[in-house]
């Protein structure tokens, strides 16, 4: 549905997204479906790893990523059966 050739596909979902999630986003907050306290935390971790994930977008290899990424779900799953 959506391919690499038709770059406009891309830019249309983009688009959606930053339309709706900050409208989802407020409609929860705003019916009391989430404290923004207690979101507050994830919030600033999205913002934080946004930003460092664009200042090192290319820079960092696929497979470190794999292998870093293999190692967070081995650390969750040891914490979930401990």
């Amino acid at each position: 549905f959506f391919q690499a050739e038709d770059g406009i596909r891309d830019l249309i979902v983009t688009g959606v997204q930053t339309c709706a999630l900050p409208i989802s986003a407020a409609v929860y907050i705003f019916r009391g479906g989430v404290s923004l306290l207690t979101a507050l935390p994830y919030l600033a971790g999205g913002l934080i790893g946004g930003f460092l994930g664009g200042k090192l977008y290319g820079k960092v290899s696929t497979k470190f990523l794999k292998w870093l990424f293999a190692a967070f779900l081995f650390y969750a799953g040891a914490k979930y059966l401990l």
